[in-house]
C-alpha cells in the first residue's frame, strides 16, 4: 500500500512523511513512528478487486461487523507472544511504549473460516468441523479420515439446498399420540383438519383418568 500517514506514539503527525524511521538502539517503542494505513472495498465473486487506500489523518478504519475487514495485530513483547485477534480486542496498556495493538486488513482472496473456535482446546474447530466462506479461497483437501471428510462451504445462499416441507399426516398423528393401529377413512386434507382441531389423546386420557374418583364423591 503506497498511501500512509506517519505519526508518533502520541498521535502527532510526523513532519517527514516520505519514509519510516529506522529502528533505533533505544529500548522504548515511543522513539519509533507508527504508520497507520486504511483500505476499503472487497472482491465480489471473482471480479476485479475494487480496493482503495483511504488513510485519514489521526484516524483508522471503523471496526465493522465483518470479521475479515479489520483485525487487531498485537506485537509480541516480553512474555506476551502477540498475534492476531479476531474477536475481542486485547487489553490496552497505560504505558506509552507498549503501543503494540495495530488494526490490519485481511487479504480479500484468503481462506475464511466462519464457525467460531470452540474445539481443540479452544484454539480452533477440528479440521473436519470447519465451515468456510464460499467467497474466499478453497481450503486444501485433507487426506485423513479415509478421504471421507467433507469441507463445508457456506455463503449467502447457504439455505438454497435446504428443503422445507410440511409434516405428513402420519407425523401429525404421532404428535397427537394417535395409536399406530388407527386407520383413517378420510382424505389427507380432512386428516390435517381433524388433527389440527383435535386434542392430544394422551392429554385427554390423563385428564379423564381423574373423573371416576370425582364422580364417587
Amino acid at each position: 500500500m503506497k498511501d500512509f500517514v506517519k505519526m508518533d506514539y502520541k498521535g502527532r503527525i510526523s513532519p517527514n512523511q516520505g519514509k519510516a524511521n529506522c529502528l533505533s538502539t533505544k529500548s522504548y517503542q515511543s522513539d519509533m513512528d507508527l504508520i497507520c494505513v486504511a483500505q476499503r472495498g472487497r472482491t465480489y465473486r471473482g471480479e476485479q478487486p475494487k480496493l482503495e487506500s483511504a488513510p485519514e489523518v489521526g484516524k483508522t478504519n471503523c471496526l465493522t461487523t465483518v470479521a475479515k475487514d479489520n483485525l487487531i495485530l498485537q506485537r509480541p513483547r516480553g512474555a506476551n507472544k502477540g498475534g492476531l485477534h479476531t474477536d475481542k480486542s486485547p487489553t490496552l496498556s497505560v504505558n506509552a511504549w507498549e503501543q503494540n495493538n495495530l488494526v490490519v486488513t485481511m487479504k480479500e482472496d484468503s481462506v475464511r473460516q466462519l464457525n467460531p473456535s470452540r474445539e481443540s482446546g479452544g484454539t480452533q474447530p477440528y479440521q473436519q468441523n470447519r465451515v468456510y466462506d464460499t467467497d474466499g479461497q478453497a481450503p486444501a483437501l485433507m487426506n485423513g479420515h479415509g478421504g471421507r471428510t467433507i469441507s463445508i462451504l457456506a455463503g449467502e445462499d447457504v439455505t438454497a439446498a435446504i428443503r422445507i416441507r410440511r409434516l405428513t399426516p402420519t407425523e401429525c398423528a404421532r404428535l397427537q399420540t394417535i395409536p399406530t393401529w388407527y386407520k383413517w377413512n378420510v382424505s389427507e386434507t380432512q386428516q390435517y383438519k381433524m388433527l389440527g382441531n383435535g386434542w392430544t389423546v394422551e392429554v385427554i386420557k390423563h385428564i379423564f383418568s381423574f373423573l371416576p374418583d370425582r364422580l364417587k364423591k
